[in-house]
């Protein structure tokens, strides 16, 4: 096993460094997300049963996919938050997301100094007492008898036969061996040190190696190295025993049991109460709140003023909603479950969320009003997506209370549907859609949020050559002689599908404004 995932790193990391090594990211990081994705499998067929590492996986590989169709720089953050993901799940078996950044950076450092330098128990004590010269003096026969005997059993694991004491039974402290790899140390040594002997001897020797070292540069060398050792903690990761006694304890502090104390009964009750008293005034407060939005809805001022009203209360909302939530995971923490009077509480807090839904959903509502009137921006479409992810953990949250989920289950739940969320709003290229959607509707429209957007809404721009609205020329010469200056430097594998895109339309605008 400890060979095959020695040959596994040696060709990820090789195939790691043929991908990068001078290279941007491009189509790339879609081949590398393929490369882990299969040798992880190989390390460790048993991923496969692992929902949330498939997801993990398959959510890599279209961060990548969104990069490529976006050039955005929130697509490589969710490529790399997903490639730390990955290399958690491949391994932990209790899985808590929260945990994830930390047992990644602990393996990129920890992991390659055990596969070099840590020790692990060795076999010698396992073996009979063997004397390589039985004689003294003679390799016998039965010296050599005795050494393919030692030799087969340093090949085999040992075995226990049925009715025997067990063999840790009968070894104590075994003595302790390094990995193979410090048999490198020396040899390495050694011939560094007589290559530069040979060189001073011979003139056709040194012109060898400075033609080999002209073509296999130090860097690349280094970036070899570097790309090994991240290759150790993406396929060989281990558990860490701080992190997996963290988990356990969130594990058994969030999650139900039926094995209760009397006194644990008291301060259930308490609670209890608290919640029955608390989803109450709640709900009657949000209903108050709810009518007053209404009627803001059903009877405005004027439609502008509905509009404008969203960018002064919407983020209050959001935040109210967050913190019914986290309200509610409070009050069903534990074993609350088993209370007498749960079907009144699970009422009641069914109610609370389902109010702040429907407030959710007039959020949504206001702000494409806002839309309509001012047209696309990024803030405006982040809001879009806080709601909905918003809208949906709320709908998880309803579900945890609804088959006795304890907080453990929903935790895990909520980041992973926001990490899928994420996944799915990262793929669209929301330049272009902004560029298109506010050229068709809108005849004027606020130029100074076209200087953010990237050369993919200067592309766009260009191709729809709409006389309607202008662009900021200095802005956009800028933005296109950086990207043809970049795109015609790298090579195919720093090349996005976007790049591409964007290259043949403004070639395109380019030769409709010479005719």
């Amino acid at each position: 096993m400890k060979n095959q995932k020695v040959a596994l790193v040696a060709i990820g990391a090789c195939v790691c460094t043929a991908l990068f090594y001078r290279q941007t990211w491009g189509v790339n990081i879609l081949l590398f997300s393929l490369l882990v994705s299969v040798l992880q499998i190989m390390s460790d067929k048993s991923v496969l049963k692992n929902y949330q590492w498939i997801l993990v996986s398959t959510g890599t590989f279209l961060a990548g996919l969104g990069f490529n169709f976006t050039n955005s720089g929130f697509a490589a953050i969710l490529y790399v938050v997903s490639m730390v993901l990955s290399i958690y799940l491949h391994q932990t078996k209790e899985h808590f997301w929260p945990l994830a950044l930390f047992h990644s950076i602990a393996n990129f450092f920890s992991r390659p100094y055990d596969w070099f330098f840590t020790s692990q128990s060795g076999k010698d004590d396992l073996l009979p007492n063997y004397s390589p010269l039985s004689t003294g003096t003679e390799y016998t026969a039965s010296d050599e008898r005795q050494f393919s005997e030692y030799e087969a059993t340093e090949r085999s694991e040992p075995k226990q036969t049925e009715g025997a004491a067990p063999l840790v039974d009968l070894v104590m402290e075994p003595p302790v061996q390094k990995y193979n790899f410090t048999l490198f140390i020396r040899p390495l040594v050694l011939f560094i040190v007589f290559i530069g002997l040979y060189v001073v001897a011979n003139d056709g020797f040194a012109k060898l190696v400075t033609d080999f070292f002209e073509v296999i540069s130090i860097t690349l060398i280094l970036f070899l190295c570097a790309s090994f050792l991240a290759m150790i903690t993406m396929i060989d990761s281990q558990n860490l025993e701080v992190l997996d006694n963290m988990a356990a304890y969130f594990k058994k502090s969030w999650s139900l049991s039926l094995s209760l104390k009397a006194q644990d009964w008291k301060p259930m009750l308490v609670k209890e109460k608290e919640a029955i008293i608390s989803f109450v005034g709640l709900n009657l407060l949000l209903v108050v709140l709810l009518g007053f939005e209404i009627n803001s809805i059903l009877n405005p001022d004027n439609a502008k003023g509905l509009s404008e009203g969203v960018h002064e209360n919407i983020y209050a909302v959001i935040f109210s909603v967050v913190l019914a939530g986290l309200v509610t995971i409070y009050f069903f923490s534990g074993n609350v479950f088993f209370m007498a009077q749960i079907a009144r509480i699970r009422l009641l807090a069914n109610t609370w969320i389902a109010l702040n839904a429907f407030l959710v959903l007039m959020g949504v509502y206001k702000t494409f009003v806002y839309i309509g009137y001012f047209g696309l921006t990024y803030k405006r479409l982040s809001v879009l997506e806080y709601l909905v992810t918003i809208l949906t953990s709320l709908i998880i949250v309803a579900w945890c209370i609804y088959l006795r989920k304890g907080n453990w289950t929903l935790v895990n739940r909520v980041i992973a549907l926001t990490y899928s969320f994420m996944i799915l709003y990262n793929l669209p290229n929301w330049d272009r859609i902004m560029v298109r959607y506010n050229y068709t509707h809108f005849e004027n429209h606020q130029s100074e949020y076209y200087d953010k957007l990237s050369v993919s809404g200067v592309a766009e721009f260009a191709k729809m050559n709409n006389p309607k609205q202008k662009y900021s020329d200095r802005d956009a010469d800028l933005k296109v002689n950086r990207f043809v200056e970049k795109f015609r430097e790298n090579g195919f594998l720093s090349k996005t599908f976007e790049d591409y895109r964007i290259y043949e339309d403004l070639n395109l605008a380019g030769s409709t404004k010479n005719n």
